[in-house]
């Protein structure tokens, strides 16, 4: 997974295998419309590409393309005509990409910019219309495409599309990644593309060190502007005694505003020691599905639908956003919450969860204990094995965090579940009593 480097900082599994750089969907549609992408672990397995469409074998700049939502892309009139040449009685799920075999039609509750501009370009034809359930066109407003390539052998124009300079980089002849194009006398097809921004005198955030530790003083420099906006000159003195003390506190590490914890204590957990309870084996870093992501609580993720998602284990009650943020906050600087999602990139939606905390005692030598909490999967996602990643990424992490033991309370009917991860109900000492307090939500 990596950081798209476009002003939405969108974590991303997708990868263009001709810019060498993280993409999110919205990259794809405005600058890298025919770009090769696929997931960051196939280009490490296998970085060769051919920009071509499958369907004609030509290069795919040679006429309008096409990306479905699988990624692949082909052109428009290809890939218009191999549809139509299926029996008019195919049922919609019969329309797959001619590449990889998955739906060409998006799902109707699917949330992407790949798949917007998918279903516009569909939109036009009758074949697809029936597909996407609207009705069908007159004769005279169907939009046909001509499939009229140009030679090979003819100069392929070189598209004028400007480059941010978040999205491409310059490619090195001799750089580390460059691969011999003419090893063995044969030619390769991979294309070098030129970054042909305007340099300025101004820093910029490039590509190529965008794996670099930043300085401390970059994320306070940024948290403190977005946090406090206005000088500290024009506060009281009380205002900024407040702030010396905080970036006292920060001082001792760095600070990440948007995640609830630090996602780098994600990374190394002792997955060996669990491996025989997940089959087939899936991990935090690896959790079976390219578009499935784990990673803490992120304050945006209130519009990601986190809060829906708990109100499929219990009462959420009305939270507005203030309301999240402010906890969000809190929690956050408390220290001792570790809230681990599961997020659906291609829609960005939360779709797992469970809660770590962690609380400090006199006992067992000052150590620290753990407790798992709220612990819910999305109805539509179960069968996934998702509700076992999650439960065990936030056991092996306070093991990680060195808790002396972790406990949780859970219903009858869950016991066989946390016991086959290795939990258990310790002889005279497995009752759970609680008080209520009455409250409004």
């Amino acid at each position: 997974m990596g950081l798209c480097k476009c002003p939405k900082r969108q974590v991303t599994n997708q990868f263009c295998f001709e810019h060498r750089v993280c993409v999110c969907e919205s990259c794809m549609v405005t600058n890298h419309p025919i770009c090769v992408v696929q997931s960051y672990l196939q280009w490490l397995q296998d970085s060769d590409y051919n920009s071509i469409c499958e369907l004609c074998s030509k290069d795919l700049h040679v006429e309008d393309s096409i990306r479905l939502t699988c990624y692949h892309v082909f052109h428009w009139s290809c890939l218009d005509h191999h549809s139509r040449q299926l029996p008019p009685t195919t049922a919609p799920r019969g329309y797959v990409c001619p590449s990889c075999k998955s739906p060409l039609f998006p799902a109707p509750n699917l949330i992407s910019p790949v798949a917007d501009v998918l279903k516009e370009k569909l939109a036009g034809v009758n074949w697809a219309r029936a597909g996407l359930g609207l009705p069908l066109l007159s004769e005279e407003r169907e939009v046909k495409s001509v499939i009229n390539h140009v030679n090979s052998s003819l100069p392929v124009p070189v598209r004028s599309t400007p480059s941010p300079s978040h999205s491409v980089v310059t490619l090195d002849d001799h750089g580390a990644f460059n691969r011999i194009d003419n090893y063995h006398g044969t030619s390769s097809n991979r294309k070098h593309f030129q970054d042909i921004r305007t340099l300025k005198s101004l820093p910029f955030d490039h590509d190529e060190n965008k794996y670099k530790r930043r300085p401390l003083s970059e994320f306070v420099s940024t948290w403190w502007r977005v946090t406090f906006g206005a000088s500290v000159a024009s506060r009281g003195h009380r205002s900024k005694s407040r702030r010396y003390c905080m970036l006292g506190t920060l001082a001792n590490g760095d600070f990440h505003t948007s995640y609830l914890y630090n996602p780098d204590i994600l990374h190394g957990l002792d997955w060996k020691s669990v491996q025989s309870k997940v089959t087939p084996f899936i991990t935090n870093e690896n959790p079976g599905e390219d578009y499935f992501l784990v990673r803490p609580l992120q304050i945006e993720d209130y519009d990601k639908g986190y809060l829906q998602l708990l109100s499929q284990l219990t009462t959420v009650g009305d939270v507005s956003k203030t309301d999240f943020e402010v906890q969000f906050r809190k929690m956050q600087k408390a220290g001792c919450y570790f809230v681990t999602v599961i997020e659906d990139i291609r829609d960005s939606r939360i779709i797992g969860s469970a809660t770590l905390v962690t609380e400090l005692k006199f006992i067992h030598k000052c150590g620290e204990r753990a407790r798992l909490e709220d612990v819910v999967v999305n109805n539509t996602y179960r069968g996934k094995q998702l509700g076992k990643l999650i439960v065990l990424t936030v056991t092996l992490l306070a093991k990680k965090l060195g808790s002396y033991k972790m406990s949780l309370d859970c219903k009858d009917q869950l016991i066989q579940f946390y016991k086959s991860l290795g939990y258990s109900l310790e002889p005279g000492n497995a009752n759970t009593m609680m008080l209520r307090y009455e409250s409004k939500l």
